[in-house]
């Protein structure tokens, strides 16, 4: 429930602070909701549905233009919506989140092994490596390293990606060896 409102109450502020004369109506009709669901709700399956459903629908407004992460969420979103809805076995509902992310993450590290890539030029890992450089490393560091992060970062990416991946995949289909991710 406290999700739930919480979530609402972050789009009701969205919209307040874009100052979109056209999301008037969507605004009331959110803060009226929300107030709603925090006052009436006897059940935080079904308050924490609507919030999952209320952020699907969100996405699908977007929709096309969104990122492949989006439509993962999406996907996740409404099986933990439907399963929260339908009093499913959670337990159940869990291992089958735990699959569609070891799947997200296995994909996410596959679909990266390209030339493109690997060259630090073009790589996101590599900005992104060298932002956690400067913000927390380089005070501590003696010597230049850039260069060297730069070209090691997109492999550093590729091998964390695809390893939670088939771990995740190990612990699914081999429940009792290793530990849960």
């Amino acid at each position: 429930l406290t999700f739930t409102f919480l979530w609402l109450m972050d789009w009701a502020w969205h919209y307040l602070a874009s100052g979109n004369a056209s999301n008037v109506s969507e605004l009331i009709c959110l803060v009226i909701g929300t107030i709603f669901l925090y006052r009436f709700s006897r059940s935080y399956r079904v308050a924490l549905a609507l919030g999952l459903m209320y952020r699907v629908l969100k996405f699908l407004e977007r929709a096309p233009k969104i990122w492949d992460s989006d439509w993962w969420c999406i996907q996740i979103d409404t099986l933990l919506a439907f399963a929260l809805v339908t009093h499913v076995n959670l337990d159940q509902a869990a291992t089958c989140i735990r699959t569609m992310f070891a799947f997200f993450y296995f994909a996410a590290g596959f679909w990266k092994i390209n030339a493109s890539f690997f060259d630090p030029a073009t790589s996101c890992s590599s900005v992104f490596f060298l932002q956690l450089y400067a913000a927390y490393l380089q005070p501590f560091v003696k010597f230049s390293s850039v260069k060297l992060i730069a070209m090691a970062a997109p492999t550093i990416t590729l091998i964390l990606e695809l390893w939670v991946g088939i771990m995740m995949m190990i612990h699914i289909i081999f429940p009792h060896r290793g530990r849960k991710i």
